[in-house]
């Protein structure tokens, strides 16, 4: 439409004038399409209007109507849909929110659509023209080539001392933020801050980033000053959101002056965020010390411990509060100790509230600290303490102080008094007397209150032992303590006596001596800790012990597998289980495996107990090269472990029971055959006779039937299945095994004859086996192949066998040759299994796989079958490095021209860690990667440093553009980026095309750096 309203200006035609203006109209109206679907508010809010009106006739409530009514109201004073609509589109264009002023890029652009609707016939070719100018600029504002952009601001960074006029040329500029970053990026001085003080364009955004902050950052320090003034200026923190707040803190803690009063409005109602509880905290620790006692300063930790310990803290408030508390007790010591132990006693009465369980909990306050790893109302009664004697230090009068402790709870007053008089006892010691009588009467012992009456009755003052008494009460007579009866409970004096007699004068405690004697009969002595809770501690557990791997090796293999068969759960084996015991035997085994060789029979007739007995044949086979000539003791074995599955009944408590045993004892058999130890025919029979049995027992209890297990694992948890597993490995691995082989095929025939849950679990061992088979009797394969994977097989198991092969089994040529249809037809019901086996089709180049028809097969199952087949050749390369990658570099092309999803296509940006990719393909697949999912790629710092390599490559610069148009990671962008950047040096004549294309694709992503600057004068940050 542009181009069109280009071409009447030049023809000037008759109706010239009218064409120019309907073309603009369009043009911009059809940007605006870009930012989404028109929406009018206003009118779905009288639609809600009309529908709660009606309601509200009907009997209903008014409160929908009025919300209604509010919400016309915010659709008549909000943004159009027009403004909606264009910020939309820069916002995804830019990343981030459009910036927002009066008179900016937006109001401009919405102003000429409606000039464009106001001119009706007769236009003028002149009105006609300077509309189409003016949409022209605006729009090369807004969309244009991010360089020209930028060199239009260029001219406003020079300006030193802005004008009004100034301001409105930066505003007519705003819109993209992007434009705005780059502006304040490269200034410097203070004029534009005084020029911008209380404009919309200099303030911290309510959220998301905030353009000016580095320039501030920058003003911090080269004109403290300024920016001290312009923070003092900014509204209180009742009017900011907590974003504001914290980015004006953040400020504030650039500025070398101070500034306490200015973080002190800003934080007005925000100390309960985290993040601005974070920035004050900051803000406080890095102060000076001479700063401390400041009386905002004050005010401001005043302000934040309240935050810092409200019920919804956040999680490192001790971190917080320990910071702000170290500064309070600085400033306390700078002669401020009065205040602060007023401020810090009314924290600790909330604290109090708050935390009831640590106040109980407390322990002895002398041992407390301000550390950032301990509780928060552990820091206030540290501090509190620690402010105190700052206090008496600074002559404050000891009532005074005391009357400020003692508006605490009592059970933590009476503490805090009592820590704080000791350390003044030559002076106090009266008010301390008047304390611990005090405390006596009403409050349990603690160890500070007990700490000052040892201190007080060592002193032996006067008057002591009568306020004392006086304190405890009448202590009872010898006749009321003979009276008490061994069953009745004692009363609440004397057990409250009990706990303070400890540190009482002789005076007091010769009454009381009786009473006391009685208690402590059936309480022991009372702590010197009085009634503070003990801290919780770590006990250590102890590896439990049976009988110990160390004394069984001290043991003959007999005699140990006796003392097994012994071990019970209590006695001398204290809390050890037969699981522990079983451990230890398997230890002592690997200890020294020898020795348990000799006598297998015996030694698992004298264990008698088949946990004991899995355990010794789970650990003999750890030792299998040992026992090549023990083959017919280990088949006696199996075979009694065999017999007394037959024939006994395993204790209920038991775990596995002998079918356990045998199926260990098969492991080991076929374990022992498959390092080819000669067999006598004897051993071979008996051997293949114990897997033939334990195949046939069928009658073992069924796994559940779950959808979410698979069934080759529900089947190999049953004994007869892993039997049959273990049939197959014995069938191929002895010497001379045809006759194994022949009873194998036998016992498979017998199988395929199964239905239900028995013959989909054989032949879900059998399955995987398949390629195993098919080599080594091939035509009893072949005659039996629809048995085994077709129609003949009953309840429908063929297919299901072909789908457990696919999805167990490994990929075989024959199989791929002469069944491609059943693979094709499996894509539907183990897309998973049948996908992989048709790649190793296309990866070996059988016939009929070469990647275009693989992908098309795949294609016809799916889009989500092509990208799986993406990510598994991706991957497979990386693990793989002998891999042939030819076809599969192929098949990715083929299928990137199919526009895919993106995520199909990402995993190909693994790719860049492919060392055995060469680098023209792998540039070729990756360029061809990046355009089809738009730069979103997976590792795209890998393939970034990949392509650097490649400096000159148009390709290779062409990768990086594309991925810095990706919403990659901010981390991995800048690794990117980084790359971008050196590659927009380069000086090679052929890629300057595409050199210019990277650098205004980092010029969109803000990487200013890139940009070319022609005039010398212009400053780039």
């Amino acid at each position: 439409m542009l181009t069109a309203a280009a071409e009447q200006i030049e023809r000037a035609g008759n109706c010239a004038g009218n064409l120019i203006a309907y073309c603009i109209r369009e043009a911009l109206m059809s940007l605006l399409d870009m930012g989404g679907k028109r929406r009018s508010p206003a009118t779905d809010a009288i639609g809600k209007i009309i529908c709660r009106a009606k309601e509200v006739r009907d009997g209903g409530s008014c409160e929908p109507l009025l919300q209604a009514v509010s919400e016309l109201e915010a659709a008549r004073d909000g943004d159009g849909p027009h403004v909606k609509r264009l910020a939309a589109l820069i916002g995804s264009l830019a990343r981030r929110e459009p910036v927002r002023t009066k008179a900016d890029l937006i109001d401009i652009y919405v102003e000429l659509i409606d000039e464009a609707n106001r001119l009706h016939a007769n236009v003028t070719i002149q009105e006609a023209t300077r509309l189409y100018e003016r949409a022209l600029t605006t729009l090369g504002r807004l969309f244009g080539r991010m360089g020209d952009r930028l060199a239009e601001v260029d001219p406003l960074t020079m300006v030193t001392a802005p004008t009004r006029a100034d301001v409105a040329s930066l505003v007519s500029l705003a819109g993209d933020p992007r434009i705005l970053g780059y502006f304040y990026g490269s200034l410097d001085g203070p004029g534009w801050l005084r020029a911008l003080a209380d404009h919309e364009l200099l303030q911290p955004p309510k959220t998301g980033p905030w353009f000016a902050y580095g320039y501030l950052q920058k003003l911090a320090g080269s004109h403290p000053e300024d920016v001290r003034k312009w923070l003092l200026s900014r509204p209180s923190g009742d009017e900011l959101s907590d974003h504001q707040a914290l980015l004006l803190i953040a400020v504030a803690r650039m500025v070398p002056l101070p500034i306490a009063d200015a973080v002190l409005r800003a934080t007005e109602r925000r100390t309960d965020d985290a993040a601005v509880l974070h920035q004050i905290a900051a803000y406080i620790s890095e102060l000076p010390a001479e700063q401390h006692s400041n009386s905002a300063v004050i005010s401001l930790i005043k302000r934040s411990l309240l935050g810092g310990t409200t019920t919804d803290t956040p999680a490192d408030v001790a971190y917080l509060t320990a910071g702000l508390l170290r500064v309070a007790v600085s400033s306390a010591g700078q002669g401020k100790a009065r205040r602060w132990l007023r401020i810090l006693a009314a924290k600790l009465r909330a604290a109090c509230k708050r935390f009831p369980g640590e106040l109980m909990a407390l322990q002895k306050i002398d041992t407390l600290t301000l550390n950032p790893d301990g509780h928060v109302f552990d820091q206030l009664v540290a501090a509190v303490r620690d402010v105190a004697r700052l206090a008496a230090d600074q002559g404050m009068p000891t009532k005074e102080r005391i009357d400020m402790l003692a508006t605490l709870p009592s059970q933590l007053a009476g503490r805090l008094i009592a820590v704080h008089l000791i350390e003044n006892l030559d002076a106090d010691v009266d008010v301390a007397l008047t304390v611990m009588a005090e405390e006596v009467a009403r409050e349990e012992p603690m160890p500070e209150t007990l700490a000052l009456l040892a201190e007080l009755a060592g002193r032996e003052h006067p008057g002591l032992d009568q306020r004392m008494l006086g304190a405890l009460g009448e202590p009872p007579s010898d006749e009321e303590v003979a009276a008490l009866g061994q069953d009745e409970k004692l009363p609440k004096p004397w057990r409250h006596a009990y706990g303070w007699l400890i540190a009482m004068p002789a005076a007091v405690r010769e009454p009381w001596a009786r009473a006391n004697e009685k208690v402590e009969e059936r309480c022991g002595p009372a702590s010197p800790h009085g009634c503070m809770w003990p801290k919780p501690t770590a006990i250590p557990v102890t590896h439990e012990t049976a009988i110990g791997a160390d004394v069984l090796a001290g043991l003959k293999p007999l005699e140990a597998a006796k003392r097994l068969a012994a071990f019970t759960l209590s006695g001398e084996f204290s809390s050890a289980t037969r699981c522990h015991a079983s451990q230890e035997l398997q230890q002592a085994i690997n200890n020294d495996p020898l020795p348990w060789i000799a006598e297998p029979v015996a030694i698992i007739d004298a264990l008698d107990d088949p946990m004991y007995a899995e355990r010794y044949l789970k650990a003999l086979a750890e030792h299998v090269d040992e026992l090549h000539e023990h083959v017919p003791d280990l088949l006696d074995a199996v075979e009694l472990a065999e017999q007394k599955l037959n024939t006994e009944q395993t204790k209920p408590e038991l775990i596995g029971g002998w079918a356990n045993v045998v199926g260990s004892g098969l492991e080991l058999i076929t374990k022992v055959a498959c390092t080819r130890v000669p067999l006598t025919r004897s051993d071979r029979d008996r051997g293949w006779g114990l897997i033939e049995r334990a195949v046939r027992r069928r009658e073992e209890e069924l796994p559940d039937d779950r959808p979410d297990i698979p069934t080759n694992l529900s089947a190999i948890n049953r004994h007869s299945m892993r039997a049959l597993a273990a049939a197959v490995l014995y069938a191929g691995s002895i010497s001379n095994g045809e006759s194994e082989l022949k009873q194998l095929l036998q016992l498979v025939d017998e199988l395929l004859a199964l239905d239900g849950p028995d013959g989909l679990h054989a032949r879900a061992i059998l399955a995987r086996n398949l390629p195993w088979l098919a080599a080594r009797a091939p035509e009893w394969t072949r005659s039996r192949w629809s048995l085994l994977v077709g129609a003949d097989a009953s309840d429908g198991l063929g297919p299901r066998t072909f789908d457990q092969y696919l999805e167990t089994g490994a990929a075989f040529n024959p199989f791929l040759i002469e069944h491609r249809d059943l693979y094709l037809e499996a894509l539907e019901r183990a897309p998973d299994g049948a996908r992989r086996h048709l790649l190793f089709g296309m990866l070996w180049k059988v016939d009929g796989y070469d990647p275009a028809s693989v992908l098309e097969a795949l294609q016809a199952a799916g889009d989500d079958q092509v990208g799986e087949a993406i990510k598994w050749l991706t991957f497979t390369a990386l693990r793989e490095t002998d891999m042939p990658l030819e076809d599969a570099i192929e098949f990715l092309r083929l299928a990137l021209a199919l526009k895919l999803p993106v995520d199909a296509v990402k995993p190909i940006g693994w790719l860049a860690r492919a060392e055995g990719l060469d680098d023209d393909a792998w540039l070729d697949i990756t360029l061809q990667a990046a355009q089809a999912a738009n730069g979103d790629l997976d590792q795209p710092d890998d393939i970034a440093r990949r392509a650097k390599q490649h400096p000159d490559d148009q390709r290779a610069i062409r990768i990086v553009r594309d991925l810095l148009n990706s919403d990659s990671h901010l981390w991995r962008l800048n690794d990117v980026a980084a790359v971008g950047l050196y590659l927009v040096k380069r000086t090679d004549p052929a890629a300057q095309v595409v050199r210019e294309e990277l650098r205004e694709q980092l010029l969109k992503r803000e990487f200013f750096d890139a940009r070319e600057v022609s005039d010398p004068m212009c400053r780039l940050d």
